[in-house]
């Protein structure tokens, strides 16, 4: 049952800022959580899971720690979580490598068909080595050489120690190694889209679930 106005007006948010801090941190929480699933659904939906537990209790958030830092954590549990319900498996160190290969659309804009085609080929090399890492593996990779985090924030967001880190991050990249030439690694900053459309579809979700639950103020 949806809450009462005044509640409404001590806890929920404002439309606009939902939907900047959605459009903000959508594409870094959609790669994270894909890190962790390897499904774009399933990824999609930890990272709705994530806004709406996050305006559940924004109230409670009091800027002890970076925003964008205690939403990759949320995600990081949402998918863990989402994985357990799938399919019971190992802990995360446990876990071996597979050879699922996920193929991620490459959102291009570009009016030369051969420069879209060549992209495009470089893209989904490199997403379909990066899927062929071990979990751990990968979502430290994920957060440290996608993503940009400084390795003790990457390590503070895992709950290990840095030289842990640095030991998955060296051992993902020389598998990369095995896999790509300094040319295919260099478009890494592009992979992993989640922009356009599907961005804002979501976003609407997530708008929608909030108004029912009286989570959120109409501007």
């Amino acid at each position: 049952m949806p809450k009462s106005s005044k509640a409404s007006d001590e806890q929920g948010a404002m439309e606009p800022e939902i939907g900047c801090i959605m459009s903000r941190y959508n594409r870094r929480l959609f790669r994270v959580a894909w890190s962790v699933l390897r499904d774009e659904a399933a990824a999609e939906d930890a990272v709705q899971e994530t806004y709406v537990q996050f305006f559940r209790k924004h109230s409670s958030f009091r800027g002890d720690s970076d925003l964008k830092t205690w939403l990759t954590r949320i995600v990081i549990n949402q998918a863990l979580m989402q994985k357990r319900r799938a399919r019971p498996t190992l802990p995360l160190d446990d876990l071996t490598p597979s050879a699922e290969v996920l193929l991620h659309p490459a959102l291009i804009n570009s009016e030369d068909p051969e420069k879209l085609a060549a992209r495009q080929e470089m893209r989904i090399m490199i997403e379909r080595a990066v899927a062929e890492l071990p979990d751990a593996f990968r979502l430290a990779f994920i957060l440290r050489e996608v993503e940009g985090l400084d390795t003790e924030e990457a390590a503070a967001i895992l709950g290990i120690q840095v030289e842990t880190l640095r030991t998955r991050l060296h051992r993902a990249k020389k598998h990369l190694r095995m896999v790509l030439d300094q040319e295919v690694a260099s478009a890494l900053t592009e992979s992993f889209p989640f922009a356009g459309a599907r961005c804002a579809a979501m976003n609407q979700r997530v708008l929608a679930r909030l108004r029912q639950e009286g989570l959120v103020n109409q501007a």
